[in-house]
This record gives structure tokens, C-alpha cells and sequence, in this order.
């Protein structure tokens, strides 16, 4: 087909044909051309078909009280271990930051890492502790951890009385 619009470009703008003594490049062009419509309209009929059925399926499925809390659990298992991933690395930071800027306080923590749980580094965080210590990236990182945690206590909530109504 290319070399077909090949050969049609160039004879339409004065050139000579770059292959002599084969069928024209109208002929070939419109015969791909119908094959090609054909084609196409096929496959729109199909891509139309297609959606009208999932559309109709998806309708028919989130119009129902169990579909609507399937949609809600499907929601909640894609959003959770999106929130536990950017929790996990603020909480990487809110540690990395103590140790590095404020050791004293690390230390008052009981020097936490990623992995060995702290209580009182989940105190230091959730009671909005680290605003005595005077540094604004600290601030924003705790708050996004705290929020994150708080966020993704209750989407467990969610999820798991989502699970029960889904059993029922």
C-alpha cells in the first residue's frame, strides 16, 4: 500500500511512474481503498458493539445495590496499597529525617528504623508530637504520615465491612 501512494504522489505531481509495466497506482489505490473501508467499518461496528455491551453489563451491574458495593470494594482495593506504598516511603522520610537533622530526639524514640516498630515514634506521630521540634519538612512529613495511617486504618474498616456485606 505504501509504495502504491508512493507511486500516486509522484505521478500526480509530474514525475514518471518508479515501476513501469505493473498495474497502476489507481487501481491498486482504489482496491485497498474499498478493502480498507471495509475494514473499517467492520471494525467500528465491532468497537461499537463492544462497548454498548460492556456499558450496558456495567450499568446493569453498579445499578444494583450489590454492584454498587462491589464498585465501593474495587475502589478500596486499588486505593489502599497505593496509600500503604506513599505511607511506607513518608514514614522512610519522617525516620530518615530524625536521624540525620535531629538525632536527640531519635535517639528519645528508641532510634526506630523502617522495620522495628516504635511506640513511641506511632505516639511522637499520631499525637502531633513532632511540632515541638522546630523544623517545617519534619511537619509536613509526620502530618502526611499521620494522615496516611489514619486514612488506611479506615479503609481496612472499609474494606472489611465491604468483604462482609459482599458475603452476604
Amino acid at each position: 500500500m505504501e509504495v502504491a501512494l508512493a507511486r500516486q504522489e509522484n505521478l500526480q505531481k509530474g514525475g514518471q511512474d518508479i515501476m513501469p509495466g505493473t498495474p497502476g497506482p489507481t487501481l491498486i489505490t482504489q482496491e485497498m481503498n474499498e478493502g480498507a473501508k471495509q475494514k473499517a467499518i467492520l471494525q467500528r461496528s465491532l468497537l461499537k458493539t463492544e462497548a454498548v455491551a460492556v456499558s450496558y453489563y456495567l450499568l446493569r451491574m453498579f445499578s444494583t445495590p450489590e454492584g454498587r458495593v462491589v464498585a465501593v470494594y474495587l475502589v478500596l482495593l486499588i486505593t489502599f496499597p497505593v496509600i500503604v506504598v506513599v505511607g511506607f516511603v513518608a514514614h522512610s522520610q519522617v525516620i530518615r529525617l530524625l536521624r540525620s537533622q535531629h538525632p536527640e530526639t531519635w535517639m528519645e524514640l528508641g532510634c526506630p528504623t523502617l522495620f522495628t516498630h516504635s511506640k513511641a515514634l506511632t505516639k511522637f506521630i499520631l499525637y502531633n508530637k513532632f511540632k515541638a521540634v522546630s523544623d517545617e519538612r519534619l511537619h509536613k512529613l509526620a502530618a502526611l504520615d499521620r494522615n496516611l495511617r489514619v486514612t488506611s486504618y479506615f479503609l481496612i474498616v472499609a474494606l472489611l465491612f465491604a468483604g462482609m456485606l459482599l458475603r452476604s
